[in-house]
């Protein structure tokens, strides 16, 4: 059973018998724009952290929307799982569980053992809207899966595994009022207190399966380019992709950028040094630093990663997870 089946690897095949989704006609800033070519290129696990009606859930769901087509073997297990949940499906998956679901149905198990809403995204996308407030063991029981792409449930009697392959992208307020931004002055609604437990809601080991954090405060507003034209540029980016690596496969996946990508790197402004993991810093946020460098090498059509990608990939994978953990270790 292909649902059960945690060594299934799919065929680089494309597909011809599903259907692309259809785009919202809206316009993004170019900040937007940027974060969207580099998860929709490297699908990238992101955390979008912000005041609220700042976009979050919209760039979520855009963002699902923007990746690559399904190859065929992958898209026929999604379909397989998904008429197991009796619902159909034409496109890669995408699962957005309301913040209330329970452990057993976000992660599987039962007196009869079934798969959950990890499983139903397996080949596609899990948003977690207002991410803070899903219950602990649902967000603990996602290190598993980020890491290994499958599911293990355990019971009395029984053990369990299940595909569970997918893009997590989260979206939270970091306060309960909402309008906290680590580095910026704000006047919250609630004490200093309630917001600092607030965010210790998000544990070390989640936090660490998030290649990006990205604020939303620093969007900007009224953005000026289409959907469209950012989706052809995309396409662009992920053919040149395909043509550099010679497989179908996304940055995420990369076990590690080898020790020799790293000296051939064109590291004429930055010291190798300076962009090694910082004192105390998990061997998770250094590896995030160079995938999500890899991917935006690929959005400049770069056969090498060079330091200005670098110095980019650190405004998404270090500086805001430093900023943030400062501002719990301060307050």
């Amino acid at each position: 059973n292909d649902i059960q089946n945690p060594t299934f690897v799919a065929k680089s095949e494309i597909c011809d018998n599903f259907k692309e989704p259809d785009l919202p006609q809206i316009q993004v800033t170019g900040a937007q724009a940027e974060l969207l070519k580099i998860i929709a290129v490297g699908e990238h696990p992101t955390l979008f952290a912000g005041p609220p009606g700042t976009g979050k859930t919209t760039l979520a769901m855009l963002s699902s929307l923007l990746l690559k087509n399904p190859d065929t073997k992958s898209f026929k297990v999604s379909q397989q799982i998904s008429r197991r949940f009796g619902l159909p499906l034409t496109w890669r998956p995408i699962v957005s569980p309301h913040h209330t679901s329970t452990a057993l149905s976000m992660i599987g198990g039962g007196n009869i053992p079934r798969p959950g809403e990890i499983t139903r995204a397996h080949g596609g996308v899990l948003i977690m809207d207002e991410f803070l407030e899903f219950a602990p063991e649902v967000k603990e029981a996602l290190r598993e899966p980020l890491e290994t792409g499958q599911i293990t449930i355990s019971r009395a009697g029984y053990v369990q595994t299940y595909l569970a392959k997918f893009l997590l992208l989260a979206t939270t307020n970091l306060c309960p009022c909402g309008h906290l931004v680590p580095d910026k002055n704000f006047e919250c609604q609630g004490k200093i207190r309630y917001c600092h437990s607030h965010l210790h809601k998000l544990s070390g080991p989640i936090m660490d399966r998030f290649h990006i954090l990205n604020f939303s405060h620093a969007w900007g507003k009224n953005g000026s380019i289409k959907t469209k034209a950012l989706k052809n540029e995309i396409l662009k980016i992920q053919d040149f992709k395909k043509e550099r690596e010679k497989k179908i496969s996304v940055n995420k996946d990369l076990p590690q950028i080898s020790e020799q990508e790293i000296l051939e790197m064109d590291l004429d402004i930055l010291e190798r040094d300076q962009f090694l993991p910082r004192e105390g810093a998990s061997h998770r946020r250094y590896l995030a630093l160079l995938k999500v460098a890899r991917t935006i090498a690929d959005c400049d059509l770069s056969l090498k990663i060079q330091a200005h990608h670098i110095e980019k990939a650190r405004e998404y994978t270090q500086a805001p997870f430093y900023s943030l953990k400062s501002f719990m270790q301060n307050y």
